[in-house]
């Protein structure tokens, strides 16, 4: 169909040549393994992408990798772990997964957690949404962690997370020595023992929404009222078990799907109407975007996110500065000052759904000596896809990462 071609079309990497295609079926595991060989023109190297690595978490849940392996590796015993963030499946890291793997030659794997994609998900349909970001943290990210333990021995793991998804290994390796046992159980492995570093972009500590629009400023000044009110942790009990047991999830992906199925004109309005809306504007954050980057965000990044996820960071909105386990045991922003392994924060200067200041302040927690910030002039999603914003961001990491000290902590 004409609607299928120019999907094609805006979605063709043009800088890749495709030299083969192979499908290998694992045991315990219903879709094979999709194994292709590239060669990048523009990087002039050749490459392996395979995807999908189905992991089984708990409850029926599964983790998927996707990894990209140059042909010539950098010689570093460090592989790379990417996690996208609130809201968004591990297609968001692909540019900065490129650069890492092509231009600076790390195996480079990146992760969806549960909900992501279908795969992820357990049969039972009624039981898709009920988990939190401490799932994310205590059962999602450990079995990654583990796997890559058992694919890769003696290698060491940077870790990389836009948005939320910095969230889950600050916050895993912060509260581990307090938490982490009792939490993942079995699925427990400490951090320092894998974890070389953490580059963590825009990842917010806690939730502090800075856009100036009609809708976020009502919503902000909202929870400021309840800050600190009697009645808001009951409030909060009542949002949380009412969304979870009527919503599930919200879908952004399923919803901009349907809008772009509609009709051709309706796709290029869509562009330009949410161009224009403060909100989703704002969410992107960079202005240079052009429509089939727009298309990518809305149709192959959006993807669907819990109930109990969103109703968390409502919380830590309503709260104050603090971001908090969903049963409020554990306040992971004040963890953090426990933190040892080294991190490098990055900061979006023109992000309003993470402002700056809640991000910098990721970087004056912690203990290591090696912790490090840099900023860019970019906005929430803009700062993981602006080409010439990833190639910087990909240059002072690896940077950072050469200069960590081999086998950091043993």
């Amino acid at each position: 169909s004409a609607f299928s071609t120019r999907r094609k079309i805006e979605k063709h990497d043009p800088t890749a040549n495709l030299e083969s295609l192979v499908y290998t079926h694992l045991k315990g595991q219903e879709k094979p393994i999709k194994s292709m060989v590239l060669y990048s023109n523009r990087y002039a190297e050749k490459y392996r992408q395979d995807t999908n690595f189905i992991v089984p978490t708990v409850n029926g849940y599964n983790i998927s990798l996707k990894r990209y392996l140059p042909e010539h590796l950098n010689g570093q015993d460090r592989i790379i772990l990417m996690l996208p963030g609130f809201f968004c499946n591990r297609s968001i890291m692909d540019r900065l997964a490129k650069e890492m793997s092509l231009e600076h030659g790390y195996a480079v794997f990146t992760l969806d957690v549960r909900g992501r994609s279908k795969e992820t998900l357990p049969n039972k349909w009624f039981n898709n949404y009920h988990w939190s970001v401490d799932n994310y943290i205590w059962e999602d990210f450990p079995v990654a962690l583990h796997w890559l333990k058992n694919a890769h021995p003696g290698k060491k793991i940077v870790v990389y997370g836009h948005s939320m998804g910095g969230m889950i290994p600050l916050f895993y390796s912060a509260a581990y020595d307090k938490f982490g046992k009792k939490r993942s159980g079995e699925l427990a492995i400490k951090p320092e023992s894998i974890i070389d570093g953490i580059v963590s972009i825009t990842t917010p500590i806690y939730i502090r929404i800075a856009a100036e629009s009609t809708w976020f400023n009502m919503f902000r000044n909202s929870a400021k009222a309840l800050t600190g009110n009697i009645l808001a942790e009951p409030l909060m009990r009542l949002i949380n078990f009412t969304l979870t047991s009527t919503i599930g999830g919200i879908d952004l992906n399923k919803f901009f799907t349907f809008l772009h199925n509609i009709s051709a004109s309706i796709r290029t309005m869509s562009f330009d109407v949410t161009y224009r809306l403060p909100t989703l504007k704002e969410f992107i954050g960079y202005e240079q975007i052009t429509p089939p980057e727009w298309y990518f965000f809305m149709e192959d990044v959006f993807c669907e996110e819990s109930m109990m996820v969103i109703s968390q960071f409502i919380r830590s909105l309503i709260d104050g500065d603090n971001f908090t386990s969903i049963d409020k045991e554990i306040n992971y922003t004040l963890e953090l000052n426990e933190l040892e392994i080294p991190h490098f924060t990055v900061v979006g200067t023109v992000d309003e759904i993470a402002p700056p200041e809640t991000v910098r302040q990721g970087h004056l927690a912690g203990k290591s000596p090696k912790n490090k910030i840099a900023e860019y002039k970019q906005g929430h999603l803009g700062i993981a896809t602006h080409p010439e914003t990833v190639r910087q961001i990909a240059i002072d990491t690896d940077a950072w990462i050469r200069s960590l000290p081999a086998n950091y902590i043993s």
